[in-house]
């Protein structure tokens, strides 16, 4: 590679004049001509053209990654409902225990309780290119007391994290058909790292439990933006 000049650099050069250097006036006073600095010329500097295109290069890898990322997720489409069939009830039950007993490890066999006896299942039915089915998020709902549900176990799989609507969808779907079935308060333990999606879905925090040792929000859903859903 050739160097390169430093733009800015200056060069002191004694230039003169054609005339001589001391001159007499008239009145035969010496005058001395000032020695002027000038700038050299400059070459403009000479970029390096492998950088260049290693660094578009760069670019145009990242951005097609990113497009490809958005192209696969754009064709990727759900259905939120009440887990009814033998499959929808297994992938339920399957979803639930590898996030919350294998992936967070908060139970070690099962994550299931008593209140599975009485709770109604919500299942994200995740839809491929293919048209294969599979279950990709899960929610559950009971009630405590009359007029008073809660909702939890809200789950998505690993692989569709990235899917916009996705979570939102199942937190619609349990709180309006809590509401369909008479709910006056609906509550939720929500872990900390969720509690920002609760809140863009007009959720209040309203104290701190701790569940499985691990400090969670115990919020409540405004019931205004969630309107009865009629059990089908």
């Amino acid at each position: 590679m050739r160097g390169v000049l430093l733009a800015g650099s200056l060069r002191t050069t004694h230039r003169r004049t054609a005339d001589p250097a001391n001159q007499t006036t008239a009145s035969g006073e010496q005058r001395t001509r000032p020695i002027r600095l000038e700038r050299p010329h400059q070459r403009p500097a000479r970029r390096c053209t492998v950088c260049v295109k290693a660094g578009i290069a760069m670019i145009q890898s990242a951005t097609e990654t990113i497009v490809s990322a958005q192209h696969q997720q754009s064709h990727r489409h759900f259905t939120v409902k009440l887990a009814e069939s033998d499959w929808e009830l297994a992938g339920y039950i399957q979803l639930r225990r590898a996030v919350f007993c294998f992936e967070q490890k908060l139970f070690s066999h099962s994550d299931q309780d008593d209140h599975d006896q009485t709770a109604l299942p919500i299942v994200a039915i995740g839809i491929e290119i293919d048209g294969t089915e599979s279950i990709v998020g899960t929610v559950r709902i009971y009630e405590t007391e009359p007029g008073t549900w809660y909702g939890s176990r809200l789950s998505v799989a690993s692989e569709w994290r990235g899917v916009a609507g996705l979570s939102a969808g199942l937190i619609r779907m349990a709180v309006c058909t809590a509401h369909g079935l008479g709910c006056k308060t609906f509550l939720a333990n929500v872990q900390r790292q969720n509690v920002p999606l609760f809140r863009r879905l007009h959720w209040k925090t309203i104290g701190q439990v701790e569940v499985c040792g691990i400090t969670h929000h115990l919020m409540q859903a405004d019931l205004i933006h969630y309107p009865p859903r009629a059990m089908a």
